[in-house]
């Protein structure tokens, strides 16, 4: 199946039992394709604050794959699977780049005035608290080794959030 929307193609696959895997290209409005259907998804799954974390969370890794792990090249794709358990929606976003080693990002919080001149030092615009930011409104957050693949979980509270979990 595949959507088309301002020129963006937006591919859908159902893989294994219960996930759904999307396939963009590196595009700014590609991704908003990717969040508007984890958002479709995740309508009657979450309640109203998870759904908006989990949403910024998407949005910041999508982001972060087309810029940076895809270099911002429109022709590499990002790829998210996602499966809602009984006690928590599971997403995985994949781009094609070289990865990044996720263990030597600093806390941009510890010492915010040394984050933003090493970003400058390091040629990068100001920023750098996406990840931070995922990592504190996600209930699990986890790299690859190779740093190109991330592992959200958001744990729900409808339905008392307490059934099966992929990580139970």
């Amino acid at each position: 199946m595949a959507d088309e929307t301002h020129g963006e193609e937006l591919q859908s696959y159902t893989n294994l039992e219960g996930w759904v895997e999307l396939t963009v290209s590196s595009h700014e409005r590609a991704i908003d394709l990717l969040v508007k259907r984890i958002d479709e998804a995740a309508q009657g799954a979450l309640e109203e604050d998870e759904r908006q974390d989990l949403l910024y969370a998407v949005q910041e890794i999508c982001e972060n794959a087309r810029e940076w792990g895809n270099q911002g090249d429109a022709s590499r794709k990002i790829r998210i699977s996602y499966c809602i358990f009984e006690g928590e929606f599971v997403l995985k976003v994949q781009d094609e780049g070289e990865g990044f080693d996720a263990k030597a990002v600093a806390d941009p919080t510890a010492n915010p005035l040394d984050a933003m001149f090493r970003r400058k030092q390091e040629g990068k615009r100001p920023g750098g608290y996406g990840i931070h930011m995922v990592k504190k409104l996600m209930d699990r957050v986890m790299f690859s080794d190779k740093g190109n693949v991330v592992l959200l979980s958001k744990n729900l509270r409808r339905g008392g959030g307490g059934g099966k979990s992929m990580f139970s």
